[in-house]
């Protein structure tokens, strides 16, 4: 896929979200599995991982700033992913099962 993007801010945005999914597995049998496809006009990218899954009430505060479950966290590494994306006319969306994980599907648009 090709996307026309800032590629230090799209790292960020990927980052944030890779460090949760790590941080969401709690067995040594996790698995990250990260995946493009072309779809439409737009380069999907998909983030899975097999940790604890988020509960509805989770995901529907997912992207407000400050809120976290993390004992150190800011609750701004999301906000910021999500803010990044649509800055780059992307969308964001979360699919997650509370203990089976969670999928991030990203899509960028390609380049013009």
């Amino acid at each position: 896929c090709n996307v026309s993007a800032d590629s230090e801010r799209i790292k960020i945005a990927f980052m944030n979200i890779i460090i949760n999914a790590i941080e969401a597995i709690e067995t040594k049998d996790g698995v990250i599995e990260i995946k493009t496809e072309a779809k439409d006009d737009n380069c999907v990218v998909t983030i899975t991982d097999n940790g604890k899954g988020m509960d509805q009430k989770t995901l529907s505060k997912l992207f407000e700033p400050f809120i976290t479950s993390k004992a150190n966290g800011t609750g701004l590494g999301l906000t910021n992913s999500q803010n990044i994306i649509l800055n780059h006319k992307g969308g964001i969306q979360v699919e997650s099962t509370s203990g089976k994980g969670t999928s991030f599907i990203i899509q960028l648009p390609f380049a013009s």
